[in-house]
């Protein structure tokens, strides 16, 4: 669930050099409350979920925050 983070560091070498940038996300289809348990201080959410690139197939964001527009 940490991809987004690797491709960062790559990211900024491949806008310079070919004007192509990369991203992840995981669509978890264990629902929120399932999983808000499990992270950080288990109070997480989907605000918290999405800036760290986990989303759920329910939010209504899904495709503009996966489009860079959300």
């Amino acid at each position: 669930a940490q991809l987004h983070e690797a491709l960062a560091a790559v990211n900024a070498e491949l806008q310079a050099k070919h004007k192509v940038q990369m991203d992840s996300y995981v669509i978890s289809q264990t629902p929120e409350r399932d999983l808000a348990p499990r992270y950080g201080d288990g109070a997480w959410d989907s605000a918290k979920f999405r800036t760290h690139h986990i989303l759920f197939p329910n939010d209504p964001t899904l495709v503009p925050t996966i489009l860079g527009s959300g």
